[in-house]
């Protein structure tokens, strides 16, 4: 209909403009046969063309518009599971740390108010990592040093971690709670005892952030709906980089590409 319309006015312009010519230059004899059909079919050719040149311009619009919806959609699904997530952990994760302050305050009252300091920056930030994407990576190290340090009141010897990130990475950004969320998969999926204790190494290969952990028995968890699948989802939906994972018969490591 567009292009039938555009054909029509086409034509009306070139009819109106030869016969102002021939009423302008009526000397002249006027042009017939192929020589004048000539002069509309070229018109009719270059409109056609940019018409065409129109409709590829839109199209590649449309569809990036539309590519920008589902990034956004998927964006919106994903922190809707990551809210979900945290209203399933937080009420299992308040018991154990309750149950934890309340041996401390019984046994060791100076490290039950140590311990209450650590769970208090632990919520706030867990309330505040609610709200964004992507936070600094010493935010986020600050963090997870909180909740390593919140399970080896519970755990005591049974769970050994460090950190060796370089100080000139702590400026970059990384999706919220992902260094946790691999600390906590570690930790949920081992079973680990004094003797045969869960080491958990922080690490850094060049822009890789390395989260590392040694094999000390499987233990039998009901999966959460945010794991390392939907980790990787949110990485290739902020940062377009993947999650890497390495596994052999002793450690499993997972690496994320900061910027």
């Amino acid at each position: 209909m567009r292009y039938g319309i555009s054909y029509i006015i086409t034509i009306i312009i070139h009819l109106t403009t030869v016969t102002i010519g021939r009423i302008a230059g009526a000397e002249n004899p006027p042009v017939t046969g192929i020589s004048s059909v000539y002069p509309v079919l070229s018109l009719i050719f270059i409109n056609t063309f940019i018409l065409i040149i129109i409709d590829v311009v839109r199209l590649q619009e449309a569809k990036a518009a539309a590519r920008i919806e589902i990034n956004n959609l998927k964006i919106a699904n994903l922190e809707a599971q990551k809210q979900l997530l945290v209203q399933q952990l937080q009420p299992h994760f308040l018991f154990n740390t309750l149950a934890t302050l309340k041996s401390l305050i019984h046994e060791d009252p100076v490290n039950a108010e140590k311990y209450t300091l650590k769970l208090s920056d632990f919520m706030r930030y867990s309330t505040h990592g609610n709200h964004v994407n992507m936070v600094q990576l010493s935010d986020e190290i600050s963090f997870t040093k909180s909740y390593i340090e919140l399970q080896e009141y519970r755990f005591g010897e049974a769970l050994q971690c460090s950190e060796n990130i370089a100080l000139e990475l702590h400026s970059n950004k990384i999706p919220v709670f992902a260094l946790q969320l691999l600390v906590e998969n570690a930790i949920k999926h081992n079973y680990f005892t004094p003797g045969n204790p869960l080491l958990i190494k922080l690490y850094n290969e060049g822009s890789k952030i390395c989260v590392s952990n040694n094999k000390t028995g499987v233990r039998l968890t009901e999966r959460s709906g945010l794991g390392l699948k939907n980790l990787n989802e949110r990485l290739l939906l902020l940062t377009g980089l993947p999650l890497e994972k390495e596994e052999d018969e002793h450690f499993f490591t997972v690496k994320i590409t900061i910027g």
